[in-house]
């Protein structure tokens, strides 16, 4: 006997047969609800597949229900009320119990076989009416099969050219889910930022998103606008020209050192490229951020019907990188009130900018990025570790940092130096950061106002004092650097580097020393201990102070032993030693990753 369950189906596909998703994947393209209506479907499905039959006849009153090891006859319907509520009477005959009742059973089971008999096919009936019952798709369950489409990547399968390209070169789960969030961009908006984390497979990723609207473009019978060109720094050309040959595509790859060191007749070539082109992608678009820059004036988009661009660090606080990603982005793309936003900032960049408006920038350039932190990333990785292996075979994650203390090594000598260096930089005024000192039009009350100047006075000390101290902790020659230019540290230490030139405080104070600031506040706002960086005599006086307290620091910086940093180079020697991941340095802080 079959009998009719109502228990709620649970959206589980990991839990859960293949036949029961592909039926419930079915029904949630119809629009219908697999948690309201799971029974309903049972049930369909069972009468479609031949295991539910349903018939009907006129004026039958009999109850009847047969097993293949008991019968009951009587008068209880099969429900609630007929089995728990209401008084009934029946009979349960169980054949293997005595002869008797083995007859009694199959006199019973004739009798239910000829009423089955003579009635009437009712499955198609049953059918429709529950079909009507049907309720619409959750937003949960609906946002569930999308998520679902893209995670088994079944999207591509409507494409078999692009499907096949695509798993032969064995692309990542997290790099298909970004592919799909992508082109969703780039069919929206004309353009998209791929801003994953350094190591995620961005060149593989960015190049498999080009060949998707590549083939797209095709597909949609715009194969006369598939012209693709790929700009990128030199030291990654071969990457790129390596993973675009799997996808067979027909790019065009170029240098970004064209557009900056490039002969005029290079630099118009590739500006012509750009032009001209339909699908442009940038890789390390950061690079762009700098609106003076040769490369970042070159570049011009906006010819480009599709553009992706490709960067470790999309987005800084700084207003001058919001604006200048807009533009890379498109400023036709603005709505009318970030249009607005957007030329407030761009007429007010050398001032301090309303953090709102610097939110809403932001907020306009998250709908054109696809980015996953470096714990999602892991995260997904965790689901299913066997679908992220590299090259070797060997499963990819983003490691976990381990800080290891060490002794630094100095002698005392060096720490009563360190403490003489402490006690003037507590005497520098950060003269150089003073020089434009405005009030920021957001701040309307007067106690908001002087609050403001006083945080900048005491900001420049601070910021003075920092960068004496992230220096020395890096290096003798750091510091130097700092104190004196990048030509003078290569003299003094016998370098040959060929590092862009930065440095020379010196020389920056003694240019502030001669011009008083131009004062764009009220002298009310200002407190006694501000006034000298308008007063002509206390400012000079206050710039000759700060030089002799930076050449102090320089002359006691000549004391200091190589004890620190031989100590730190033996540490780096016996770490590289120890460890089999790179081990990598920073300016101003030394820190490794190990197994």
């Amino acid at each position: 006997m079959k009998t009719l369950g109502f228990q709620t189906f649970l959206f589980n596909p990991e839990a859960e047969p293949r036949g029961i998703q592909l039926i419930k994947n079915y029904w949630v393209k119809q629009n219908v609800s697999i948690k309201l209506c799971g029974p309903i479907l049972n049930i369909i499905e069972k009468i479609q597949e031949g295991k539910y039959n349903f018939k009907v006849k006129d004026r039958l009153h009999a109850k009847i229900y047969v097993g293949d090891t008991a019968a009951i006859l009587g008068s209880s319907n099969f429900s609630k009320s007929g089995t728990r509520i209401q008084t009934e009477a029946n009979i349960r005959i169980q054949p293997t119990l005595s002869k008797i009742e083995n007859e009694q059973y199959d006199d019973i089971k004739r009798i239910a076989e000829y009423y089955y008999e003579v009635a009437n096919d009712y499955n198609q009936g049953l059918i429709d009416l529950f079909k009507k019952l049907l309720k619409d798709a959750t937003w949960q369950e609906a946002l569930a099969r999308a998520i679902a489409e893209i995670l088994e990547s079944k999207w591509m399968k409507d494409f078999p050219v692009l499907y096949q390209a695509l798993i032969t070169h064995n692309l990542w789960p997290s790099q298909k889910m970004g592919i799909a969030r992508a082109m969703k961009i780039i069919q929206d908006q004309g353009r998209v930022l791929v801003a994953d984390p350094t190591g995620s497979g961005k060149t593989k990723f960015a190049t498999a998103l080009a060949y998707t609207l590549f083939h797209w473009l095709w597909e949609n019978g715009l194969k006369d606008r598939s012209n693709a060109l790929i700009i990128c720094p030199k030291q990654v050309m071969e990457n790129w020209e390596k993973e675009q040959s799997h996808f067979s595509l027909y790019n065009k790859i170029e240098s970004m050192g064209k557009l900056s060191v490039g002969n005029d007749k290079n630099q118009k070539s590739l500006q012509k490229m750009i032009e001209i082109s339909d699908i442009l992608v940038i890789d390390e678009a950061h690079n762009y951020l700098h609106p003076n820059s040769k490369r970042s004036q070159a570049i011009a988009p906006k010819g480009s019907s599709h553009v992706i661009l490709s960067t470790a660090t999309p987005i800084n606080k700084k207003a001058d990188d919001l604006l200048r990603l807009v533009e890379l982005l498109d400023i036709d793309n603005l709505s009318d009130d970030d249009l607005t936003t957007y030329l407030e900032l761009r007429k007010n960049r050398k001032k301090n900018i309303d953090k709102k408006h610097l939110e809403q920038l932001k907020g306009y350039i998250n709908q054109f990025i696809v980015r996953r932190t470096k714990r999602e990333l892991n995260k997904m990785i965790e689901r299913e570790p066997e679908q992220y292996r590299n090259r070797h075979g060997k499963t990819c994650k983003y490691p976990k940092t381990l800080s290891e203390t060490y002794s630094t090594g100095e002698n005392e000598n060096d720490k009563e130096i360190a403490h003489q260096i402490l006690t003037l930089i507590q005497q520098l005024k950060g003269i150089h950061y003073l020089q434009v000192l405005r009030i920021p039009d957001f701040l309307k009350k007067e106690d908001e106002k002087v609050n403001y100047i006083n945080q900048r006075f005491t900001s420049a000390t601070a910021l003075a004092g920092y960068m004496i101290r992230v220096n020395l902790r890096s290096s003798r020659c750091a510091l130097y650097e700092y104190l004196y230019g990048t030509a003078e540290a290569n003299i003094r230490f016998s370098l040959k580097s060929t590092k862009n030139t930065s440095g020379n405080i010196l020389a920056k104070i003694e240019k502030c020393g001669l011009k008083l600031p131009r004062q764009y506040v009220e002298n009310h706002l200002l407190g006694e201990s501000h006034l000298w960086l308008y007063d002509q005599v206390k400012y000079n006086e206050a710039c000759t102070t700060e030089i002799s307290i930076y050449k102090k620091i320089g002359s006691l910086l000549e004391q200091l032993s190589e004890e620190r940093e031989s100590k730190k180079v033996q540490v780096l020697i016996d770490s590289a030693m120890k460890n089999t991941k790179p081990l990598c340095t920073e300016s101003a802080e030394v820190c490794f990753t190990r197994d």
